[in-house]
Formats: structure tokens, C-alpha cells, sequence
């Protein structure tokens, strides 16, 4: 079960994001109320790399409060069409062990490219690249997951 959620919509866009606290909630709870708060601010982040800033600048924000716990996240943006009969956008973001699917309206499950047709990947410890980058985080990687202060990866 999630610790935190957003739900943050506009006319033409909405972001909806589930953080799942570990070691406690209060890394999920600053997260959802600071991207709400950047999201009312600025808007929609136009492009990954922005959503990617985002999400590094509120962790560096956790991290220096000293707060205990680290959280999953993943979240969807929806960016509605921009003429008439066009398609809807949708961007996907995970970080850490939470997945996302995608329903059909008849309630089957869209066949995605991640795990088990998800839109994500579940990302595994033992893959070398991803153990390099908890480390360099000053974490720990353990048997399943990598562990530090702030958002888990």
C-alpha cells in the first residue's frame, strides 16, 4: 500500500504519482507535497530530462533534511491531444520496485514492454550498473534492493 499519492491535473495534462515509503513515510509524504507543490509552481515538466532534474533537486532537498526513510516511486503523465482526434501522450517514471500497467477499457491488460507487460521494468540489484549507482549514492546494495537515505533506487 502507498504512503503518498498526486494527483495534479490540469485542462490539457495530469500527473498521478504513488510513493511507497521503506523504513518508514516520511521520504513518500515529502515527495508527493513537494512535486505538488513544484507542479503548481511551474507546470508540467516538458521534457525527461526536466522530470529527471525534478526528481534528483527534491531528493537532494530530502537528503539534507536528515529525515529517516527513502521511498519507491512511479508516476504518469497524461498530456491530452493537441488537435482534434490526436493521440494521448503518455509518460512513465519509476524509481525503485513499484510497477505500472496499463488497462484496457473491456479490463484486460495492455501487453507493455516491462515486466510482465508492465509499462515499467523492475529493476534488478544484481545488475553491475545499478549496484555502481547506489554506491555512488553513498547506499548499500543488498541481496534485493539498494538502500540509502532518501529515494530508493
Amino acid at each position: 500500500m502507498e504512503d503518498a499519492h498526486v494527483i495534479h491535473t490540469k485542462d490539457n495534462w495530469g500527473f498521478f504519482g504513488i510513493f511507497d515509503g521503506h523504513g518508514g513515510h516520511q521520504c513518500s509524504k515529502f515527495m508527493a507535497r513537494r512535486i505538488q507543490e513544484e507542479l503548481a509552481i511551474n507546470g508540467m515538466p516538458d521534457t525527461d530530462d526536466e522530470v529527471m532534474d525534478l526528481a534528483f533537486r527534491l531528493e537532494r532537498e530530502f537528503l539534507v533534511s536528515n529525515q529517516p526513510s527513502g521511498s519507491t516511486g512511479t508516476f504518469i503523465i497524461i498530456q491530452a491531444p493537441t488537435v482534434p482526434g490526436g493521440k494521448y501522450r503518455l509518460r512513465v517514471g519509476n524509481v525503485g520496485d513499484s510497477r505500472i500497467l496499463l488497462g484496457h477499457a473491456n479490463g484486460s491488460i495492455f501487453h507493455g514492454p516491462g515486466t510482465d507487460y508492465g509499462l515499467t521494468t523492475d529493476p534488478m540489484s544484481n545488475v553491475k550498473p545499478r549496484a555502481n549507482v547506489g554506491e555512488l549514492a553513498g547506499g548499500l546494495v543488498g541481496n534485493v534492493r539498494i538502500f540509502y537515505t532518501g529515494m530508493m533506487i
